[in-house]
């Protein structure tokens, strides 16, 4: 019975020796709780009886069993005694000792009201002081004696189990782990052997934050959050970090960490960050969250020298130069940041500054030029002519070499590189059928509704200064053409949607108070209920424009990545469809 107690102790009250362990039991008439302070051995019941304001209660403590066959079971209550309920709402409370020359047991400790011989009753396990050191006693002999390391693991392992109840051990993760529970013995074994524990709570503070360590160590990426919130009290790990990761992040973070050696919590602690920054750099959804990580969110505890990276123009070229890499180390990011500005820096001086368009598309872009920026109106001195300046040659007059994939917008395309709001790619290509990003789209949306506002400032977090498209987002959030994900960051290097793209479009035409004559819609869309709330007006207002035509399925695809030439077709038919 004594043992079955520790158990209990053990599994509520491990390591916090002034804390009580509770058990908990109702009736309708009395409700019960059972704590034992470790420290003190003092067990206190407690509950309520209701209306039982002054009345008396008594309270026994009667073996009822042991695993040991021999014990022979004592002659009536090993305890006995009366209290009264005190409190005016029938709350009750009553300490006692167990004595020391008690059985080792399970006892059954009932509360019972004099008046009307109500009672309830719960199970205490129980184990002499005594008995407890002579377990705690073989557990030193162990982890103190001869053999390998894994031979003197596995003796203390095995007494562990077989003094489990002395020990006041709760072996159900422990024995779980089944395996892996060699380096929860390893662990133990050497705490032993370093601290010489004398009772079963020095023990239970060397087992308690080894079954941590052994819980997480290869447990597998789908477990990791799960065993770091059971042990929250050892490890003390921000889970919502964790969170942030997309999913793909999340798993490389929570992989990385299992697979980690660790003897104590602490360093648990310490690899948990360099784990989810890890996952950050090694699986984003975009370069942009890569340089977010390492500028801005783990700034500290990345510390990049960022020196010759303010020399670098493009610097968006040297975080795009970080993709897909597998990174297993923060000194490996460091390495590779550190050889990708280097290479920048190498790259910008050989072409004396001109390395091309930014984005995909066989490195065209929207609007961009040779320096890979967008130029804004102003900026190019140099008259439009037939000839792009990436020296590619057009035909059929201002038309790009490509727009046999995309021939209906043609003649938008046409119109807007007249008007200097589109250029050529260095490949003299216009890719119409890319996706274009965020920033791209800000830039032909602040061109075309002449926006322009070098003076503007932005707080965006993901968009600095240095940036090409600084000036042009900061000109479109200053004006209300762009508000941001409400997280404060504009993700200028995702794809824009293209609600979003009638969003924007609809605000400045708004801003430059262009009307539009208003019919009946050109489409009815199938797949209205799929537009975002911020977004129905304005493609209702595109709609009736006939502006926004959607799908030749009859849907509009609001969360689908607009083209190039999408964007440029409907700009164009803005400007010339209102008035």
């Amino acid at each position: 019975m004594k043992q079955k107690l520790a158990i209990l102790v053990a599994t509520l009250l491990m390591l916090t020796c002034m804390a009580p362990a509770v058990w908990a039991a109702d009736t309708e008439a009395i409700s019960i709780q059972l704590s034992r302070d470790v420290k003190t051995k003092v067990i206190t019941i407690s509950g309520v009886y209701q209306n039982g304001y002054g009345q008396m209660m008594t309270i026994t403590a009667e073996f009822q069993s042991s695993e040991d066959e021999t014990v022979v079971p004592p002659d009536g209550p090993v305890y006995l005694n009366q209290f009264f309920v005190k409190e005016s709402e029938g709350g009750y409370s009553h300490a006692f000792r167990m004595a020391e020359d008690c059985p080792i047991g399970t006892y059954l400790i009932t509360v019972t009201a004099a008046d009307t011989g109500e009672q309830n009753s719960v199970p205490l396990e129980f184990v002499s002081e005594g008995k407890q050191l002579e377990a705690v006693e073989r557990l030193r002999d162990a982890a103190n004696g001869s053999g390998t390391a894994a031979e003197i693991a596995a003796a203390v392992g095995r007494v562990i189990e077989a003094d489990k109840i002395p020990l006041m051990l709760d072996l159900t993760d422990y024995l779980a782990l089944g395996s892996r529970k060699s380096k929860v013995n390893e662990l133990v074994a050497a705490g032993v052997k370093q601290k010489q524990p004398q009772d079963v709570i020095e023990v239970s503070e060397i087992f308690k934050p080894a079954m941590a360590v052994g819980a997480l160590i290869g447990c597998g990426a789908e477990n990791v959050a799960a065993v770091l919130t059971k042990y929250q009290d050892m490890v003390k790990a921000d889970l919502s970090m964790l969170e942030t990761l997309n999913d793909n992040a999340k798993t490389y973070a929570a992989d990385w960490l299992q697979k980690g050696d660790y003897a104590v919590p602490q360093e648990i602690e310490q690899a948990f960050v360099e784990a989810v920054i890890l996952g950050c750099v090694s699986k984003p959804q975009n370069y942009t969250e890569i340089r977010q990580a390492l500028l801005v969110t783990y700034q500290s505890a990345v510390a990049l020298d960022t020196t010759q990276l303010n020399q670098v123009k493009d610097q968006s070229a040297v975080f795009k130069a970080m993709l897909n890499i597998n990174y297993t180390s923060l000194e490996q990011i460091k390495s590779t940041f550190h050889k990708a500005v280097a290479d920048r820096l190498t790259a910008e001086k050989n072409n004396g500054g001109s390395i091309g368009g930014i984005g995909g598309g066989g490195g065209g872009t929207v609007g961009g030029n040779m320096s890979g920026r967008p130029a804004l109106p102003g900026q190019n001195t140099t008259p439009n002519t037939n000839t792009p300046q990436g020296g590619g040659q057009i035909e059929n007059g201002s038309s790009f070499i490509d727009m046999e994939g995309a021939p209906w917008a043609q003649t938008s395309v046409n119109l807007l590189y007249d008007k200097g709001i589109v250029k050529a790619a260095a490949d003299g290509k216009f890719h119409p059928n890319d996706a274009i990003t965020r920033a791209e789209f800000a830039a032909l949306v602040v061109r075309a509704f002449g926006l322009e506002d070098a003076a503007g400032e932005l707080d965006f977090t993901d968009v600095s200064m240095t940036d090409w498209y600084y000036s042009v987002v900061a000109a479109a959030a200053k004006n209300g053409i762009v508000q941001g994900d409400g997280n404060g960051a504009f993700q200028p290097e995702a794809n824009i949607s293209r609600q979003d793209m009638a969003v924007m479009i609809d605000r400045a035409a708004k801003l430059k108070h262009i009307t539009f004559e208003k019919g009946e819609p050109a489409a009815v869309f199938s797949d209205t209920d799929q537009i975002a709330s911020y977004a129905v007006e304005a493609v209702g207002e595109m709609a009736l424009a006939g502006i926004i035509n959607g799908n030749g399925d009859g849907t509009f695809a609001p969360q689908a990545n607009a083209t190039r030439a999408q964007s440029a077709k409907m700009i164009a038919a803005v400007l010339t469809v209102g008035r």
